[in-house]
């Protein structure tokens, strides 16, 4: 396997290029000493977001940009608006490589190939429109993915005549044990590729995916990781997985510019791909061709390359470990409370659940809303149980999570 910087030089410019103690507070519970040398308020206020009026418990659906890389990507775009886009984009190579970089170090991959896209969907129709099915391969997929990978692979089936195995249930409810028996139970001599979700994007969900990979590898089996929640809020190396594609979103927990994603190969994966992308025939074998998108948002490798920077502040662990105390604060102020129903686990991540028993989610997101300025995304499974999802982020006060607490508390009471 190449050396890092090795396979750092090699990259193109594509796309524009646990146990926890916990002490009481008020009436929730706090985590002890954990990032204790890190000023979590003075991190909070470099977002705009912690000065709004409503409190944005959703950055499941997309993150935003803390001020310091809102202003570099400010800049970039007035700079790009200044003169010729494409001129203004050439000169920024340098930066560009940068950003290959680093993100290969946050990645922890030695080797493949990067390639900047729009977000994670980009990123999966990238590989499932590129790979070459024949008629009955099968795909190996779940009720817990992303409803946009169930769309593609519909249309895949029509008109690819691809065969495909999904396994029905919800992720809350399986043991890691189960799940990965549900995908081993599924593959057979026709399974061409299986798609795995690393952090479920309903409950937060995190899939024990190092050993689903290890057996897809062991039958000779392709495997698509969708980790839109991954990159910015775990700690993770895509050298240990050794998958075959991952994509991301970078403008969730990253927080890039909306419109920012990656797709990492495994090296020699790239040439197997045709996605409908007008890339020349020559770029066929060429790590870049995922790059003839024509013109875009070239500016947002300016604001990638700054929210990595920012990301370096803390460091991811130190991140981690700040996002899932807030999500156990929260879960731990619902201890008492009998009528509500938390679907995710604790210390997982940042992302989880909630619905109280009798009073429906619409009514709840409602009432947290316009009582109390809290902002939480409705969620659930497809003709399914639905549910409420919160999912605080660095610029989330434990204040904050006081009035999500009060609200839910007040809900369940009746006293709406």
């Amino acid at each position: 396997m190449k050396s890092r910087r090795a396979f750092i030089t090699d990259l193109s410019i594509i796309g524009l290029g646990t146990n926890l103690s916990f002490k009481l507070s008020n009436h929730a519970y706090r985590l002890e000493k954990i990032n204790e040398d890190i000023n979590w308020d003075k991190i909070r206020k470099c977002f705009l977001a912690s000065k709004h009026k409503l409190i944005n418990l959703n950055s499941g659906s997309s993150g935003v940009m803390p001020s310091p890389v809102l202003e570099k990507y400010v800049e970039a775009t007035t700079q790009i608006s200044s003169y010729a886009p494409y001129e203004v984009s050439s000169s920024w190579n340098d930066i560009k490589k940068q950003t290959f970089t680093k993100l290969g170090h946050h990645l922890n991959a030695s080797d493949g190939d990067l390639h900047l896209v729009r977000n994670s969907t980009e990123a999966i129709n990238s590989v499932l429109w590129g790979i070459d099915f024949s008629p009955g391969d099968e795909i190996i997929y779940a009720d817990w993915d992303y409803p946009f990978v169930d769309y593609t692979l519909i249309h895949l089936k029509n008109t690819k005549g691809v065969s495909l195995k999904k396994i029905s249930g919800y992720a809350f409810d399986l043991s890691d044990e189960e799940i990965i028996n549900h995908y081993k139970s599924r593959i057979n001599s026709k399974t061409k590729l299986i798609i795995l979700t690393w952090i479920t994007h309903r409950e937060g969900r995190i899939l024990p995916v190092n050993a689903i990979q290890k057996i897809a590898s062991e039958n000779g089996i392709e495997v698509l990781i969708d980790g839109a929640h991954v990159l910015g809020q775990i700690e993770f190396s895509i050298d240990k997985l050794n998958p075959d594609y991952f994509a991301t979103s970078l403008h969730k927990w990253l927080n890039c510019p909306l419109g920012s994603g990656l797709l990492y190969t495994k090296k020699g994966k790239i040439s197997k791909l045709s996605p409908p992308i007008s890339y020349p025939e020559s770029k066929q074998d060429a790590t870049n061709k995922l790059d003839y998108l024509g013109t875009r948002a070239f500016q947002n490798t300016i604001g990638i390359n700054a929210a990595i920077e920012f990301l370096e502040r803390t460091g991811i662990s130190k991140k981690e470990a700040r996002l899932k105390e807030l999500t156990n604060y929260w879960q731990q102020g619902m201890k008492n409370v009998k009528n509500v129903k938390i679907f995710s686990k604790p210390n997982q991540c940042a992302l989880s659940s909630f619905l109280i028993d009798g009073v429906p989610n619409k009514k709840v997101k409602s009432i947290l809303e316009s009582k109390f300025n809290v902002h939480v995304k409705a969620s659930g499974y497809a003709n399914g149980i639905g549910f409420l999802r919160v999912s605080p982020n660095i610029f989330t006060s434990f204040k904050d999570l006081d009035a999500l607490i009060d609200g839910i508390h007040a809900i369940s009471l009746g006293k709406f």
